[in-house]
């Protein structure tokens, strides 16, 4: 026999409660506002080293599955960690860039 999963119960609109989906995005939300509130140079590090260290990851997945699958795993983490170590300096000195642009037009 088949077991029928009941649906969510309905608000009194019609319309089912939006509270989970509303809990979802307050957690992205504070993230948003955890990065933004650390300064400039070190946020610009943080995500392009992040940005880096996945398209590095990414590339690394692809070549390891060509070159030999079982140890594709390893190609992940050898070309994704420098990928983010220079992501980080490279994030780092735009970063400076840019609070360097702010001061200068602050003045």
């Amino acid at each position: 026999m088949i077991r029928r999963i009941p649906a969510p119960p309905l608000s009194t609109s019609g319309y089912a409660d939006r509270a989970d989906i509303r809990r979802d995005t307050d957690t992205m939300g504070l993230y948003r506002s955890q990065l933004a509130s650390i300064p400039i140079v070190p946020r610009f590090a943080i995500v392009v080293s992040a940005a880096a260290f996945l398209l590095g990851a990414l590339a690394g997945l692809i070549i390891g599955l060509i070159a030999y699958p079982p140890t594709a795993w390893f190609a992940v983490l050898e070309l994704g960690i420098p990928a983010g170590l220079i992501g980080a300096g490279i994030g780092a000195l735009a970063g400076l860039v840019v609070s360097c642009i702010q001061k200068v037009n602050e003045h």
